[in-house]
């Protein structure tokens, strides 16, 4: 019995730290796509922009782009790497 609890509690443990590193990549994940969108949807509809403004909305969303990749590139590299234990 002892040991079936202490397997229930590693189990639980296992499924919490499980489920807050899903939500912090969401939050992670959403962050530089919502500035992608921002930033494009912004490029898209207005009238009154200049070269130089554009040329930095544009700025913001390679960067944004290049986080996203990274992102996943890491959970990618993470997946990876649970799959061979």
């Amino acid at each position: 019995l002892e040991e079936f609890n202490e397997s229930t509690r590693k189990a639980e443990e296992s499924n919490k730290l499980r489920n807050e590193f899903i939500m912090n990549m969401s939050h992670q994940l959403r962050t530089p796509m919502n500035t992608i969108l921002g930033f494009s949807e912004t490029i898209i509809t207005s009238t009154d922009r200049n070269e130089q403004n554009v040329k930095d909305d544009a700025k913001n969303i390679m960067l944004a782009a290049n986080n996203l990749n990274n992102l996943i590139n890491s959970i990618i590299d993470i997946s990876i790497l649970r799959s061979k234990i």
